[in-house]
C-alpha cells in the first residue's frame, strides 16, 4: 500500500480552523498538528511505524483539520508531457501507461494531474 494510501485512510473530509503536516523523510515521517488555539504538537515516527503511529496520535489529540503534505525529492517527479488524445475520464489511465517507462514507480502508486 502507497504511503499516500496509508495516510489519506485515517483523516475525514470535515472542515475546520486546525490544521495538520505530514513531513516525509527518508526512513520517517514528522507530523505537526496546529490547533486553532493552544500549543502546536509535533511528532517524528518512523516509517515502519507509520499506521500504528498515526493511528495513535489521531486517537490521543482527537486530530480534525486541512492536511498538507510534504514529499521529499526521492518521492515524487515532474514529468511534463503532451496530453493524451482520450476520453476525460481515461486521461490518468492514459497518462500513467505513457511515463511508466520514465518513473521509477509502479501506476498504482502514482498519482498523476
Amino acid at each position: 500500500m502507497s504511503l499516500i494510501k496509508k495516510i489519506s485512510g485515517l483523516f475525514t473530509k470535515e472542515l475546520s480552523s486546525h490544521s495538520i503536516g505530514i513531513g516525509t523523510r527518508q526512513h520517517a515521517v514528522t507530523f505537526c498538528y496546529l490547533p486553532s488555539s493552544g500549543a502546536h504538537i509535533c511528532e517524528t515516527i518512523e516509517k515502519n511505524k507509520l499506521t500504528s503511529g498515526l493511528r495513535a496520535l489521531s486517537r490521543q489529540f482527537k486530530l480534525e483539520g486541512q492536511s498538507h503534505l510534504v514529499l521529499s525529492p526521492e518521492q515524487y517527479k515532474i514529468i511534463q508531457v503532451d496530453k493524451p488524445n482520450v476520453p476525460d475520464e481515461e486521461i490518468n489511465a492514459a497518462l500513467k501507461w505513457q511515463i511508466r517507462d520514465l518513473v521509477p514507480y509502479s501506476p498504482d502508486n502514482m498519482v498523476v494531474d
